[in-house]
């Protein structure tokens, strides 16, 4: 099946699940213009056919509906949803530069390397069944989405500071970007637990002053606070804004670039 979810087909344990739509992202000019913004000069290409996500470098026509990246203790697991073509040797160190990886295809047999002994001595490591409820839950809610980031356990924040105290009861989260439109990115924060009263008033404090500072300002925060929404849900909170798609493409390139994909040595 071409669009065959794969969120789902992530092994439990993971701290952080990144899921994608690559043929949606990769078909969209402006979309395409925020990934390159993410990549150092001349890396995008060769990672998208080194991970078989886009092998044949025609975008729409050879680019995965679904892949998954998820960070472990002992390193990184690609999930996607099938592979055109055959993964070189070199493909993980291409894709994961100085982290240990694997790549697999859900539902078949996964080819652990590197990775933790915790995951690689499962007697059970096969990706062919949902095994985090969180995950799926999430996922159930937001598996559209083009780009999503999943937490699917608390923080842990230190609750020395006034953001500690506000998530200390948080379990779960997702954040959602939508496909650029009118020079815009719509995301939304998705915060699960159980939140004392007046937390909205909390969490709107709480993005005014990361819009504040210097970070928040580079992905232009800034702009978003005046038509910043906080509704609640019987789960907790959802945050949405939206982004203007220059100033996030500039945060992109100046705060991630050579720091997220380092070039291996």
């Amino acid at each position: 099946m071409r669009d065959r979810p794969v969120v789902g087909h992530v092994p439990v344990g993971a701290s952080w699940v990144l899921a994608l739509r690559p043929d949606r992202l990769l078909a969209d000019p402006a979309a395409l213009e925020l990934l390159r913004a993410t990549f150092p000069p001349d890396r995008l290409e060769r990672w998208l056919s080194s991970t078989a996500i886009d092998p044949g470098g025609e975008r729409t026509a050879h680019a995965l509906p679904r892949a998954a990246v998820a960070q472990y203790p002992g390193g990184v697991l690609l999930v996607v949803s099938r592979l055109p073509g055959r993964l070189s040797a070199s493909t993980t160190d291409m894709w994961f530069g100085d982290h240990v990886g694997a790549t697999a295809i859900a539902g078949e047999p996964v080819a652990w390397k590197g990775l933790s002994r915790a995951l690689r001595d499962r007697d059970d490591a096969r990706l062919d069944r949902i095994e985090d409820h969180v995950l799926r839950d999430l996922h159930a809610a937001h598996g559209d989405a083009p780009v999503a980031v999943y937490w699917p356990a608390p923080l842990g924040l230190p609750i020395d500071s006034g953001i500690g105290v506000l998530m200390s009861h948080q379990r779960a989260l997702v954040v959602t970007l939508s496909l650029p439109k009118d020079g815009r990115v719509a995301v939304a924060i998705d915060l699960r637990g159980e939140f004392p009263p007046g937390a909205d008033e909390g969490l709107r404090n709480l993005f005014s002053a990361v819009a504040a500072d210097e970070l928040g300002r580079g992905f232009g925060l800034d702009t978003a606070v005046d038509r910043l929404r906080i509704d609640p849900h019987p789960e907790g909170f959802l945050v949405s804004f939206q982004l203007d798609t220059e100033r996030l493409r500039d945060g992109l390139a100046r705060f991630l670039g050579e720091h997220l994909w380092p070039t291996p040595s």
